[in-house]
């Protein structure tokens, strides 16, 4: 796969649910980074997506820019969905709120033999909770 591919196949494979499409994305070792969390390895990533999807059934992401290089990509992409699941901020579960929430994330990942080896994500963390009432 090349990194310009990524973007598409990985968003529509987030908002199906697919899971074996997401985990033909990833390396083994896939390295996550985020504002709130970090993780390795690939099943570590699905969990990940895992809590989204309990925490926001309903969750859409919607890609807004994507920029490719030979190695890395980077998409700005938007996600959207309502908080009915708990949703884990650390080692507290934040319990249903009912609320819409809309947030943008800049995203980089990187590639290794045609497969993304890291990703590192970018959003504005006060803001999602604002918009859940915690923040």
């Amino acid at each position: 796969m090349k990194p310009k591919d990524l973007a598409g196949r990985a968003s529509a494979a987030f908002n199906a649910r697919d899971e074996a499409a997401l985990r033909a994305l990833w390396t083994d070792d896939f390295h996550f980074i985020g504002p709130d969390a970090e993780s390795h390895g690939a099943d570590a990533m699905l969990e990940r997506e895992h809590g989204l999807w309990r925490a926001f059934p309903d969750v859409q992401a919607s890609l807004v820019t994507v920029c490719a290089g030979d190695d890395v990509v980077v998409m700005e992409t938007t996600m959207r969905g309502t908080h009915t699941g708990p949703f884990a901020l650390g080692a507290t579960d934040l319990p249903p709120t009912g609320k819409p929430i809309v947030a943008v994330f800049a995203v980089h990942v990187w590639f290794r033999d045609g497969l993304a080896c890291r990703e590192r994500v970018y959003y504005d963390r006060l803001g999602f909770l604002q918009q859940l009432g915690v923040g």
